[in-house]
C-alpha cells in the first residue's frame, strides 16, 4: 500500500483544448506554465493560488492538490526543473494527462493517469509505488526528464544522479523508469502540494537552467 494517505471523491479532469506540444527539439523560449482555469475547482475543495506568470503553485488547503501544465505531449523529450519553496507536508512532482484524479486529496499517481515523485522517496502511479529513489527538502532543485516515445522517465535531486542510481542517464536512455502502463496522453507536466502554504515553482526552460540539460532533450513549448 502506498505511504501516502488517499481520499476518495468524484474526479475531475484536466481539460483537453490545448494542442499537444511538438516532439523534442532544442531548448529555450518556453512559453509553458500552469493552468490557470484549474483554480476555478474550488467546488471539490481544491484552493490554490498561480504567481509568478503561472509557474508557482501553492495550495491554500490541508489536502493534496494537483496542478497541470497547459502545454501537453505524447511524443519527444523533454526536461524541465521544479524548485521546492515551501515544504510541510509530502508534495511531488511528475506528470499526468488529462484524466488525471483532480479531486481534494488525490496524490499524484493515485490512478493510473499520473507517476509522481514524492517527497517520501517514492514514485508513485496506479496507486502504488514504482520505486524508491532520494527525499527531498526545501530549496531543493526537482529536475525531470521524459522521453514520452520510449516511455521512461528520470528524476534528480539537485546535482545528484538520475534517479538515485549512478548508472542512470537519459542521454543514453540507462535507467529510466518505465510508464509504459500509464493511459493514454498527451501528457502534462504536473506537481502536486499538500499542506496549505507549501509551493512550488516550474521553470520550463523561459529562463536558464540550474541543472544540466540532458543531451537530446528539449524544453517544453
Amino acid at each position: 500500500m502506498p505511504i501516502l494517505s488517499k481520499r476518495r471523491g468524484s474526479v475531475l479532469t484536466h481539460g483537453s483544448r490545448y494542442a499537444p506540444a511538438a516532439g523534442g527539439g532544442g531548448g529555450g523560449g518556453s512559453t509553458n506554465a500552469f493552468d490557470p482555469a484549474m483554480m476555478t475547482f474550488v467546488s471539490s475543495g481544491i484552493s490554490g493560488v498561480l504567481s509568478n506568470g503561472n509557474l508557482t503553485f501553492e495550495t491554500t488547503t490541508g489536502n493534496f492538490s494537483n496542478v497541470l501544465a497547459v502545454q501537453g505531449s505524447s511524443t519527444g523529450k523533454y526536461y524541465w526543473e521544479v524548485t521546492v519553496g515551501v515544504l510541510t507536508g509530502i508534495s511531488q512532482v511528475g506528470f499526468g494527462n488529462a484524466a488525471i484524479n483532480l479531486t481534494s486529496g488525490a496524490y499524484m499517481g493515485q490512478g493510473n493517469n499520473a507517476v509522481g515523485w514524492a517527497q517520501d522517496t517514492n514514485v508513485y502511479s496506479n496507486g502504488g509505488s514504482l520505486t524508491a529513489i532520494a527525499p527531498f527538502v526545501q530549496s531543493d532543485i526537482l529536475s525531470v526528464a521524459i522521453d514520452f516515445t520510449a516511455k521512461l522517465v528520470w528524476f534528480r535531486r539537485n546535482a545528484g544522479n538520475w534517479n538515485n542510481n549512478g548508472s542512470a542517464n537519459p542521454a543514453t536512455g540507462a535507467g529510466g523508469i518505465s510508464f509504459a502502463s500509464l493511459g493514454a496522453g498527451p501528457y502534462y507536466a504536473a506537481v502536486c502540494v499538500q499542506n496549505n502554504g507549501d509551493k512550488m515553482t516550474a521553470n520550463f526552460g523561459a529562463t536558464a537552467f540550474a541543472q544540466s540539460q540532458p543531451s537530446g532533450f528539449g524544453t517544453w513549448p
